[in-house]
């Protein structure tokens, strides 16, 4: 792809789709399966759905819509990505606080709250559980590329844009993070300039889960420096 076509706005409501679908997507660590599937698994809600309205409603956290920055080819959505100041209240992807109106508009009995309360709780227990803490001024989440697009460099320059961004608003640093193994997320973060800031391993997670590296860019340690091309 020619990478002049590429533009970079923020999202707005005409972006439900899009936004939704690069959460389902960076939520998606294998074809088949998002980690969302077994929170709302017998609620009567496809996994799609749930997303949506979570988003819609604003109490996804980690991927609102005023957070979102996508990056276009000729005016067609191709990539996007969340950065945001996490709560310092409360580290996990849903609010809370707020959630009364997720569940309303689902219509959910007061079992099928607790239920799923219980569930998200077995999975995301502590507010401030240190694997979920940020490890920069923004955090960055919910990167994803539309599959005809990838491995042409687009996550590199939205990410490039995105530090831009995060320059031009002073802010100090940001942290993004990434499952092990996925060695083209973390060589993409280092080429960017970020550094490898602290790393969870399986055993952390008794095994259940590959661990968690957490990468951190200052600022004033980018490769893209003021005087850049």
């Amino acid at each position: 792809m020619n990478q002049s076509n590429l533009t970079f706005r923020r999202a707005n409501s005409d972006d439900l789709e899009f936004v939704s679908y690069c959460n389902y997507m960076a939520s998606s660590p294998s074809p088949g399966f998002c980690y969302w599937d077994s929170l709302i698994e017998g609620f009567g809600i496809e996994t799609m759905a749930f997303i949506r309205q979570a988003i819609a409603l604003d109490v996804l956290a980690w991927c609102r819509i005023s957070d979102f920055i996508i990056a276009e080819n000729k005016g067609i959505p191709v990539a996007g990505a969340s950065c945001f100041i996490m709560s310092q209240d409360d580290y996990r992807p849903l609010d809370l606080k707020n959630i009364g109106k997720l569940y309303n508009l689902l219509e959910w009995s007061g079992e099928q709250i607790k239920q799923f309360e219980e569930k998200y709780k077995t999975v995301w227990y502590n507010p401030q559980d240190e694997t979920l803490q940020p490890s920069g001024t923004w955090t960055i989440e919910c990167i994803a590329v539309v599959e005809q697009f990838r491995g042409q460099g687009i996550s590199k320059d939205l990410l490039k844009h995105i530090i831009q961004e995060a320059r031009a608003a002073e802010i100090e640093s940001i942290g993004i993070s990434v499952t092990i193994g996925n060695e083209i997320a973390e060589n993409l973060y280092l080429s960017v300039g970020f550094q490898k800031y602290i790393t969870f391993f399986s055993d952390y997670y008794f095994n259940q889960f590959p661990g968690t590296a957490k990468f951190r860019l200052r600022l004033s340690d980018s490769l893209l420096g003021e005087n850049s091309a």
